[in-house]
């Protein structure tokens, strides 16, 4: 979640109100009123979102169950859900033997030949 979330930062940031948003991750426990309050004192939404982005990596890394649906709910409630679709699918594409380039094949055989040698 943490990679997601810094991939769209700016899209969250320019898009969301952190305010709301903070108030539904309250209510499910997701982060705690010092978190809410910190983004509320903030003047700027933008402030305010990219607090709010730093309080979800802060709860997520405590390993809270059920983190990313309490999240995608929340995004969901406030009328930001597109911003959050593929939260919870893996970011890019898994390295295997078939998605290796040519390039990559040829540099893999000089490497075993040099270890070889």
């Amino acid at each position: 979640m943490e990679r997601f979330l810094s991939r769209n930062f700016s899209a969250l940031v320019e898009e969301a109100d952190g305010t709301g948003i903070a108030d539904r991750l309250l209510a499910s426990g997701a982060i705690d009123q010092s978190e809410v309050d910190k983004i509320r004192e903030l003047p700027y939404r933008k402030e305010k979102m990219g607090s709010l982005v730093k309080a979800i990596v802060r709860a997520n890394s405590k390993f809270l169950v059920g983190m990313i649906s309490k999240v995608k709910e929340a995004f969901e409630m406030e009328g930001y859900d597109y911003l959050v679709e593929d939260i919870d699918k893996p970011l890019g594409k898994h390295i295997t033997s078939q998605s290796i380039t040519p390039f990559m094949k040829a540099f893999q055989i000089r490497v075993k030949l040099f270890l070889v040698t």
